[in-house]
């Protein structure tokens, strides 16, 4: 099979990009067989100092078991880092949110005045695949509006009632209610805090205290609306600081504004953009590097992009694994494509490891994520000392008993056994953990575990 689509070549060494044409069916994709609907973007390698990025438009790449195809991306981190490095002098930490759901770096460039923002529902209308998967992930839910006393609706989840001696006629907007946790912004554009018991979670069905009796602006609009602008006040309400032309992350939040292109949408193309940098700007903490925040034992939440980059993938984008319009939260069988890449594509050593290993005798429930991706990250509940609401990015694991998952009021890059073992194993010691870590893929972990010790 051949494609003509729009492809490049990206040159590791010099970071020079050449549009391709013809390209042949890559041999380098590994894993099952993936199905890329239209529009989707594949990344692939070809050559030994270059790699393909293509735009695939109805094709099926059946995929192999060549380990290598895939993992030789990593040569083209040089060409990533050079490109990061501008943008991250662009993007620093802006919200006040000392917490939670804050802390982020401003949304894409703003739309140019002969351009305008059309609704994700005008996107639907052509896009009716990709529209429906959106509607079921968390992104267009992270700020949505009251209207006429009526409470906003979610495909998984309800926020049932608004906190106590509060009606939804009080309530101009709920932040977030998808996944995790729900706050709520009153009829002057302040965060409702008095009396406390004001963040209702969802996982625990309670409410807790978030910033009791204080006064608290919404200041957070840059990573939970779209066509964020920082002047002004939304509505007219002095505590929602900024205006924005939709709550919640629409489609033209990532894809740019949408006019030109909903009426000549052959010739005006929107944005694509599959850097891991796109998606770190709302998904980081502190701005976009690889310094992780952590506080009361666990790391703060919305800090993918920094796990990632410190944990050792950096040379990926968030898009080689996730797909962005579906979500991973809940357990959804028709997003059976929410994952595109699964662990074994690159890793397939480990695999037959861990299945072999006489640790698979005893628990054959578990997954790569259940050890490389604990819940070591936290966003509204506590379950156990070790065990959070978010799963953590940083996939590397250091077994030494010695290594300690923070350093003050940070984690280090890597896993360590409290959260990898502990978290289940709630009975055991460290000391144990460091035992028994070597069981786990059998001769292929217990060489790859040496590494820490040397």
């Amino acid at each position: 099979m051949r494609l003509s689509e729009s492809c490049e070549k990206h040159d590791a060494r010099t970071g020079v990009v050449k549009p391709l044409t013809n390209v042949p069916r890559p041999t380098g994709v590994s894993g099952n067989s993936l199905t890329h609907r239209p529009g989707r973007t594949l990344t692939y390698r070809r050559l030994r100092n270059s790699y393909h990025v293509c735009k695939v438009f109805n094709h099926t790449l059946t995929g192999g078991s060549n380990e290598s195809g895939f993992l030789m991306i990593a040569k083209a981190a040089l060409f990533r880092c050079v490109a990061a490095i501008a943008f991250m002098l662009l993007f620093f930490a802006a919200c006040d949110d000392d917490d939670d759901d804050g802390g982020n770096v401003a949304g894409p460039s703003q739309p140019r005045p002969s351009v305008t923002f059309i609704g994700s529902e005008n996107c639907g209308q052509c896009h009716s695949a990709i529209f429906n998967e959106f509607r079921k992930s968390g992104h267009p839910y992270k700020l949505n509006r009251v209207v006429n006393g009526q409470p906003p609706s979610y495909p998984f989840s309800t926020v049932p009632n608004p906190p106590a001696g509060v009606s939804w006629n009080d309530v101009a907007y709920v932040i977030g209610g998808f996944g995790w946790k729900a706050r709520f912004i009153g009829q002057d554009g302040f965060i409702i805090t008095a009396g406390g018991n004001n963040q209702f979670n969802l996982a625990t069905d309670e409410f807790v205290d978030y910033h009791k009796d204080e006064l608290k602006p919404y200041n957070c609009g840059r990573c939970h609306t779209t066509g964020y602008q920082a002047t002004g006040n939304q509505d007219g309400l002095p505590g929602l600081e900024g205006t924005w032309a939709a709550p919640g992350i629409q489609c033209e939040e990532c894809h740019g504004p949408g006019s030109l292109h909903a009426t000549t949408p052959g010739t005006v193309r929107l944005t694509v953009d599959t850097r891991p940098e796109a998606c770190g700007k709302c998904h980081n903490r502190g701005g976009i590097n690889n310094m992780i925040p952590a506080s009361g034992g666990f790391i703060r939440h919305h800090e993918q992009y920094n796990e990632m980059v410190a944990g050792g993938h950096e040379f990926l984008s968030c898009v080689t694994c996730h797909d962005p319009h579906t979500g991973v939260r809940y357990n959804d069988l028709e997003d059976a494509q929410a994952i595109r890449l699964q662990c074994e594509a690159c890793h397939s050593d480990a695999r037959p490891s861990l299945r072999d290993a006489p640790l698979a005798a005893v628990k054959a429930d578990f997954d790569c994520e259940s050890c490389h991706m604990p819940f070591a990250a936290k966003s509204a509940v506590k379950f156990d000392t070790y065990v959070g609401d978010v799963r953590s990015h940083l996939v590397t694991i250091n077994s030494d008993v010695l290594a300690e998952p923070f350093d003050g009021g940070t984690a280090n890059h890597y896993l360590t056994l409290e959260f990898t073992c502990l978290g289940c194993h709630t009975n055991e010691t460290k000391e144990w953990a460091a035992g028994e870590a070597l069981n786990v893929h059998g001769d292929y972990g217990a060489n790859r575990a040496l590494g820490w010790a040397r």
